[in-house]
């Protein structure tokens, strides 16, 4: 199954694949499922819910990769709620709809010091909703995550903020 998803990106899956390919996640509990990339599939907040739901009850989940849809602040807040004690270390959501809201919660969920603890990486870079705000939210997280892209300004200041060293880099 891994190298099935690997090697063939889901491409324009409506809502109900989604929901299915998350119902089936939760039923098998792949343990060979890693990676899951749903790059261009036009996935809003219900989409990514279903798929997060699915991707929390693979044990040995490393990367949900998002890119390019129309996820927006309660797609965010799914994650954040649905796989706090998932596996999963990379988690990339470069151009959707986030907004500051979704990055605040998303840095709250963070906060409790008891979710994503595997967490590396979190690229966030051109929504354009995001502004300092939602970036020094995140950059008061006590432990939160070793990179964030944005831009180059508001990486090179959660840099600042972490103690770590981001990259800006667009995928």
């Amino acid at each position: 199954m891994n190298d099935l998803l690997d090697a063939h990106p889901f491409r324009h899956q409506s809502l109900d694949d989604a929901v299915a390919l998350s119902r089936a996640m939760s039923i098998i509990k792949p343990e060979q499922l890693l990676r899951l990339y749903m790059t261009r599939n036009k996935l809003t907040d219900k989409g990514c819910a279903a798929l997060a739901a699915g991707c929390a009850d693979c044990p040995n989940f490393e990367l949900f990769y998002l890119q390019k849809n129309q996820i927006g602040d309660g797609g965010l807040a799914a994650i954040a709620s649905t796989m706090k004690q998932s596996t999963m270390w990379q988690l990339v959501l470069t151009e959707n709809v986030i907004t500051d809201v979704g990055v605040k919660a998303f840095a709250a969920s963070v906060a409790d010091g008891k979710s994503f603890l595997k967490m590396k990486t979190l690229y966030l870079d051109t929504n354009v909703g995001i502004t300092d705000e939602g970036c020094c939210a995140l950059a008061k997280v006590p432990r939160a995550v070793t990179q964030h892209t944005h831009g180059p300004a508001q990486a090179a200041a959660l840099a600042g903020a972490l103690g770590a060293r981001a990259r800006p880099r667009s995928l």
